[in-house]
């Protein structure tokens, strides 16, 4: 399978999981509620959210993870990919230990002496936060056995057990339903055995695919122990700051708005994760490539990478952008009874933010190729605190609660400003490039569609006609501009050759 099939494919199949995952996800959601009661699904996620807290010092050391298998696979290394393998293994459990720890001593005292539970429930409250200790640690563990599936990308398999994890969650609802016991307390155990089963189908997959790369092997080396380490303590760094900076502002808006401008940035932001995980399933599809090429010192090929992903991370996400941007309003009245004030102001601008995130995601897996994150995570940081503290400035002169996030977007601007720069100086990256093959075309693609659609939004009055027509048209103004401006001759040749193959089996068809 060539590249451009293989992670086409990988995309579809991640589309694949994150929609079945989503309607699964709003179903249980609702029969929880139902089953659990208003109080008790709150109790849990809040003590599930306590010892979830860690969860960011995992995702640090699982990029860390993912970036040197992909590194070493791209390299052929297979010797060296064991020696990651084994040391992520030892970290993990390291990691686990001291979740372990931190939970049984301060977590236990946080539970019982901070948290306001009522007297009959404090018993069923530490069953579930000793069940979560339990399910954090079991995705602890679960980390290099799924970079290493990813590594290969083997997208199939990721998105099957992921469809599988679903389906048992399921599975436990339904069960919960119909046995006669605590339902907060069975909920927990049910799904530590969801996690567990999962874990161990990756766990088998590997060794049985994967037998050399996943067989663990102790690490002398502490040149590895140090890469590893190095890469994933400023990326710890880089996480951290970015938590202070949307904490920072959420605290912000509740000082000096009130809680009703913290519900309409809750909406935002449901929003924006929907628009996110759209576009993250393509960039996880690319990011095995770039790195990959960059091992293989391969740098002119991965440049044309690079413009290709920002290019299709804008189209697809350009696709859906557009009529929503437009119709938000009417939107929010058909899925909310009450809309916050604010709230359509923030989602779109969030949803701006999320746009100028298409250009940036494929610069940090650039980053990551190249390793050196010290100075990316410092730059981005400092965007990020400073905005935050600007804000609140601002907030103290009166400005309006919109402020923050107009500041973030100048900061994704200016990280990606940086992240060009640095890529530019480490593999040779053509800013020229990317003004001339994706900004300009992109911009007339933005220009052109948007007095088009807007010109028909604006003559037809609220309704779901105006909907349907205006997400008609936007899409298809979209397509016919991205075919003839946003794509290379070469790219319409590929494009041509296959649609009148796929016509020519449609006639076969009939």
């Amino acid at each position: 399978m060539t590249g451009n099939k293989k992670i086409a494919r990988n995309a579809l199949m991640l589309y694949l999981r994150m929609g079945i995952t989503i309607l699964v996800s709003l179903y249980t959601s609702r029969i929880i509620l139902n089953t659990l009661g208003v109080s008790d699904y709150g109790l849990y996620n809040v003590i599930g959210g306590i010892i979830g807290l860690v969860s960011f010092l995992n995702g640090s050391l699982a990029q860390g993870t993912q970036r040197f298998m992909n590194f070493y696979l791209g390299q052929g290394d297979y010797d060296v990919l064991n020696k990651i393998f084994s040391t992520s293994l030892i970290f993990q459990i390291l990691l686990s230990i001291l979740v372990l720890i931190i939970g049984e001593t301060i977590g236990i005292w946080f539970v019982e002496n901070h948290l306001n539970i009522e007297n009959n429930r404090i018993t069923a409250a530490k069953w579930v936060f000793q069940f979560s200790t339990f399910a954090v640690i079991i995705s602890i563990l679960q980390v290099p056995y799924n970079a290493l599936i990813i590594a290969n990308e083997k997208m199939d398999v990721f998105a099957y057990i992921s469809i599988l994890d679903a389906i048992l969650k399921l599975i436990v609802v339904h069960i919960l339903r119909t046995i006669d016991f605590d339902k907060l307390k069975l909920y927990s155990i049910f799904i530590v055995i969801a996690s567990f089963i999962t874990t161990c189908i990756y766990i088998f997959y590997c060794k049985f695919t994967y037998h050399k790369e996943s067989n663990f092997v102790f690490n002398k080396e502490k040149k590895i122990y140090h890469s590893l380490l190095t890469f994933s303590g400023w990326n710890i760094f880089g996480t951290t700051t970015n938590i202070m900076s949307v904490q920072g502002v959420n605290i912000l808006l509740n000082i000096f708005f009130g809680s009703i401008v913290n519900a309409a940035r809750g909406i935002a932001i449901q929003i924006s994760t929907l628009f996110d995980n759209l576009i993250n399933n393509i960039q996880v599809a690319m990011n095995p490539q770039i790195i990959k090429l960059y091992s293989m010192k391969r740098y002119r090929e991965l440049n044309t990478f690079l413009i290709n992903n920002f290019k299709i991370n804008f189209f697809l996400y350009w696709f859906f952008f557009l009529p929503v941007f437009l119709e938000l309003d009417f939107i929010l009245q058909l899925w909310l009874i009450d809309i916050p004030e604010y709230t359509l102001l923030f989602c779109r601008i969030i949803m701006i933010r999320t746009l100028i995130k298409c250009f940036e995601r494929p610069l940090i897996t650039g980053m990551f190729a190249v390793g050196r994150m010290k100075y990316p995570n410092i730059i981005s940081g400092c965007f990020l605190l400073v905005a935050v503290l600007v804000s609140y400035v601002l907030f103290k002169q009166g400005y309006s609660p919109y402020i923050p996030f107009v500041f973030d977007i100048f900061a994704i601007i200016g990280c990606c400003i940086w992240d060009m720069y640095f890529l530019r100086k480490h593999i040779d990256y053509s800013i020229k490039k990317f003004l001339n093959q994706v900004l300009f075309p992109v911009s007339i693609i933005i220009l052109v569609s948007s007095i088009i659609t807007s010109s028909l939004f604006f003559c037809i009055s609220d309704s779901l006609v105006r909907l349907i027509s205006v997400t008609f048209v936007s899409m298809f103004i979209s397509a016919l501009l991205i075919y003839f401006i946003g794509i290379s001759k070469d790219m319409r040749y590929i494009v041509n050759r296959r649609m009148k193959l796929f016509l020519r089996k449609v006639q076969i068809h009939e």
